[in-house]
């Protein structure tokens, strides 16, 4: 009886050493990727809603998005919009211009730019439109 018990204590033992207590691999990951994603609050300019604005950083490659909606009655004509990013000292990160044109009644244009720029300290931005 004493040694099937040693012998279950030892096993027991064993596989604690083995498999370990906790791993904090997956919690540091998670944590890694929400630091590469970066959201910020929608905005309206000039009678266009501007939301979903999200940087997404991987391979050392910056991809910016957003959705420029024309939730009114008329068509909206516009050359390009400016997009200014600042971090949360208000210092310029990067400024892009998109064309834009005609944005008819309920449609929505979807903006994306990708850039060799780490641009996860974006705290604000600004848009105007030309």
């Amino acid at each position: 009886m004493k040694n099937g018990l040693k012998l279950i204590i030892c096993s027991f033992m064993a596989l604690l050493l083995l498999t370990g207590c906790g791993d904090n691999k997956n919690d540091d990951k998670n944590k890694e990727e929400q630091n590469k994603r970066v959201t910020i609050k929608n905005t309206i300019v000039e009678g266009l809603d501007i939301v979903d604005f999200a940087v997404l950083f991987e391979n050392n490659i910056s991809e910016v998005y957003f959705t420029i909606e024309n939730n009114g009655d008329e068509a909206k004509t516009f050359e390009k919009i400016k997009c200014t990013m600042y971090d949360k000292d208000k210092k310029t990160l990067a400024t892009f211009d998109y064309n834009v044109g005609t944005i008819e009644p309920k449609e929505k244009l979807d903006v994306v730019n990708k850039v060799d720029i780490d641009l996860t300290k974006v705290a604000q931005v600004e848009y105007s439109l030309e």
